[in-house]
């Protein structure tokens, strides 16, 4: 059902945030070039939810390697974390920006944006709604099922941090969603590592960014 596909994807990032300390860098890409993958059931369309969603471009799109993450995230969590990883609500207040403050974060021009006038709050809201308005999922429709299966399965975190970089990084998926899923793991990382100030486990982190990540998977 999917309240246990909800619980199964989030054990998955709970290990895959354990497990991302074993995991070593990808290696450089060679003679592999961008594409999109099939844009996910329920990506596009004339819902009132589609018409008030954001115009993101697919991950493919947004970068592409030597850049480690797409550059809007990559300025998102550098604000956060420097001016948020301690907080106690990070992440935990329902949303309440609205949409001009999203739309001052998201549709940017970044290469004059600064978001040290922007409040955590506002901060972690946009987050939430570029992980949510992506195309595509980060953790993409070919892989989720096998990698909750995976995570079910095994107890050995650096077992499992090699199958995961295995099958995220499979010739049908392109090398950004592995770049930007690793770059957000970091993240997860440090926000458990001061877990005493800001009350944020692996198990917490799990599930406030499971469904955005697993999003078509557990939202459809």
């Amino acid at each position: 059902g999917r309240a246990e596909e909800a619980s199964g994807a989030a054990g998955s990032l709970s290990r895959t945030g354990t497990a991302v300390v074993a995991a070593a860098a990808p290696p450089p890409v060679q003679g592999r070039g961008a594409r999109c993958l099939e844009r996910a059931p329920g990506a596009s369309g004339n819902s009132a939810a589609a018409r008030k969603a954001f115009t993101l471009p697919d991950l493919t799109e947004q970068f592409s390697p030597p850049d480690i993450a797409p550059p809007l995230l990559i300025k998102i969590l550098e604000a956060i974390e420097k001016k948020g990883l301690e907080c106690a609500t990070l992440y935990r207040s329902q949303g309440s920006s609205c949409i001009a403050e999203l739309r001052q974060v998201l549709e940017c021009e970044l290469s004059t944006a600064d978001f040290e006038s922007v409040d955590v709050q506002t901060l972690s809201d946009a987050l939430k709604r570029y992980l949510l308005d992506l195309p595509n999922p980060v953790i993409p429709l070919s892989v989720s099922s096998e990698m909750i299966s995976i995570a079910q399965d095994l107890q050995n975190s650096e077992e499992y941090a090699h199958l995961l970089k295995k099958l995220i990084r499979s010739p049908n998926i392109p090398h950004q969603y592995w770049l930007t899923l690793q770059y957000l793991l970091k993240h997860f990382f440090r926000l458990c590592q001061i877990s005493s100030k800001n009350l944020l486990n692996a198990r917490s982190v799990a599930e406030i960014f499971s469904p955005l990540l697993f999003k078509f998977q557990i939202l459809r």
